[in-house]
């Protein structure tokens, strides 16, 4: 039976193309105030220079480990990520997203004082280099208002 670590936040990130993107993604997670964190990212047969950084990141800090998906898709990739976690903390990350400074130890503090069976999740800011849509800001206002409301569940 696999070891778990109880204060160990387990970063899933599945990755497809995100080469644009994926530098300051990584960045923003090995800059966070909260050091107790791995990276399982698993590349999902990308055609661009995505999985070449994944293992050069990986290189650069032990707390990163890459893989190639052995499936097919986003599902087959974050199942995989999730075998290969080591923490009992689990973050699900997009490869074109950054976090905040502080978004894993402010996760982890609401987990740790909530107990099991909680879930913890933050607000959303949509950014493009191109105008955002309505239906894109429609959308950041709904899902930042289920969490002021903590009314997820409910949706």
């Amino acid at each position: 039976m696999k070891k778990i670590d109880t204060r160990l936040i387990s970063i899933l990130m599945p990755v497809k193309n995100a080469g644009a993107f994926l530098e300051e993604c990584l960045k923003s997670i090995c800059n966070q105030t909260e050091q107790e964190w791995e990276l399982i990212a698993v590349d999902d047969h990308s055609t661009d220079f995505s999985a070449q950084l994944l293992k050069d990141y990986a290189i650069k800090d032990a707390r990163i480990r890459s893989y190639s998906n052995t499936g097919n898709g986003i599902i087959d990739a974050l199942q995989m990520a999730y075998k290969a976690a080591n923490g009992n903390f689990i973050h699900r990350m997009d490869a074109d997203d950054v976090m905040p400074l502080q978004k894993l130890e402010t996760l982890k503090q609401i987990l740790l004082k909530n107990g099991t069976g909680v879930v913890a999740t933050g607000k959303v800011h949509y950014f493009s280099a191109e105008k955002l849509s309505e239906g894109f800001k429609n959308y950041e206002q709904w899902l930042n208002q289920l969490c002021d409301t903590a009314s997820h569940w409910k949706e």
